[in-house]
């Protein structure tokens, strides 16, 4: 496949569905699915309508529930202009409690790429969501809970055509934070947040990445949030590849990594780019480092996770004009001892997303994300940044939207210690 395994994108569907503004609260994200137990597949055969067409009866896998069970339905669809579905695609109906995956049914689409499941368990709060491989890509529904009215519930999928060529791709935002916790070396990590214009999704070529990162000469020990160099990531002649398909739309695909350079007092930092970059983000400690670079606006102190860290922002920066950014000064010892709040916050390359969604300046809302059994920090990014779509699209009110928005931002901050 070229995409993350099962479980990583079932569990994305499932987060991505999760709107606070229906009162779902989404499970922890998972690193690896629990092997499920077989179940006798299911032997009514679906209701022929005109809504939903007759086709194969599902195979099923998972633990039983003694609620009333329910159907969940769909209908899968091509949204490159010209695109089809073939008939017999496979779909697989996964159910999460918490953070198990403990149910499953397969079919596969009719003539018209409908699919429904019969005989679903509704389970209280467990979330279902449904997956399809097409050409190679794995595409997911949005996440819901089944309802408890008779009525089916509704899982449409949409999958694309593909294409190597990576023209409609941009760097949506680009978040830039420099860690100091170490003398004389600084850690820079980067996060990428992607978006496709397109109607394709795009691929990577052979032996190429989809977006291709060069790496500031003296980097050292490069380390990825997902993945490595010889899975997700290919190696270049001056830094990595990422091979991960990005799908059209805003946002959909992200990628964090973080590399190590040698400081002394002074950094020019350089970031070029084959893509235009809409928006910009770099982070430093509060006091003894300062940033300075063309297009960068100093929004000066900010509380992060109850510790002051000091922001840059920057529009967008087209292809052919690289970042800059030049940094002067020493940390002061509060801001790299062990014990200052800076490190605590930066550690590892989570921090960094913990770090901009405490200060309101995650931008965007991927539907692919890393995850992790040990983190549950997922989890609640993806349940603030489903709330900030339900203000966005009006379904909550905004005294609402701040009040739920708030809780959720009390959980990280009591998670981060």
């Amino acid at each position: 496949m070229k995409a993350a395994g099962a479980t990583f994108l079932l569990m994305a569907f499932v987060l991505a569905g999760c709107s606070l503004a229906g009162d779902i609260t989404p499970p922890p994200a998972l690193a690896t699915a629990q092997a499920a137990e077989t179940l006798p597949p299911a032997t009514v055969a679906p209701t022929e309508t005109a809504e939903t067409p007759a086709i194969p009866s599902p195979s099923v896998s998972g633990t039983s529930s003694p609620a009333e069970p329910g159907t969940i339905r769909g209908v899968v669809t091509n949204g490159t202009p010209g695109g089809s579905v073939p008939k017999g695609i496979a779909v697989l109906l996964s159910g999460f409690d918490e953070d198990q995956e403990n149910y499953q049914q397969s079919t596969t689409v009719g003539d018209d790429g409908a699919y429904v499941f019969i005989d679903v368990p509704a389970v209280a709060d467990r979330i279902y969501g449904v997956t399809v491989a097409y050409d190679d890509v794995v595409y997911f529904s949005d996440g819901a809970h089944l309802t408890d009215s008779g009525t089916p519930t509704d899982l449409p999928v949409t999958v694309y055509e593909t294409t190597t060529d990576p023209g409609a791709l941009s760097i949506e935002r680009l978040h830039v934070l420099f860690d100091f916790s170490v003398a004389d070396q600084v850690q820079v990590i980067e996060l990428w947040v992607i978006s496709n214009s397109g109607d394709r999704t795009v691929v990577a070529a052979p032996s190429r990445g989809i977006i291709e990162v060069s790496l500031p000469a003296g980097a050292t020990d490069l380390a990825f949030e997902d993945g490595s160099i010889g899975d997700r990531y290919i190696q270049t002649s001056d830094g990595f590849g990422d091979t991960e398909p990005v799908l059209p739309g805003t946002a959909t695909s992200q990628s964090i990594f973080s590399y190590w350079l040698p400081y002394d007092g002074s950094l020019t930092f350089l970031r070029p780019s084959d893509h235009p970059i809409n928006a910009v983000v770099v982070l430093l400690p509060q006091t003894g480092v300062t940033a300075q670079g063309a297009g960068l606006q100093d929004l000066g102190t900010q509380q992060m996770s109850g510790q002051a860290v000091h922001a840059y922002e920057g529009g967008a920066f087209p292809v052919g004009r690289t970042l800059e950014v030049e940094l002067t000064g020493q940390p002061q010892e509060e801001s790299s001892t062990a014990g200052g709040g800076w490190t605590n916050i930066a550690v590892g390359l989570g921090g960094l997303v913990v770090l901009l969604i405490i200060t309101g300046l995650w931008w965007f809302r991927p539907r692919v994300r890393p995850s992790r059994a040990e983190d549950t920090t997922e989890a609640l990014l993806d349940a603030i940044a489903d709330l900030d779509d339900a203000l966005d699209a009006g379904r909550i009110d905004v005294a609402e939207h701040g009040k739920r928005r708030e809780a959720l931002k009390q959980q990280l901050r009591e998670r981060m210690g």
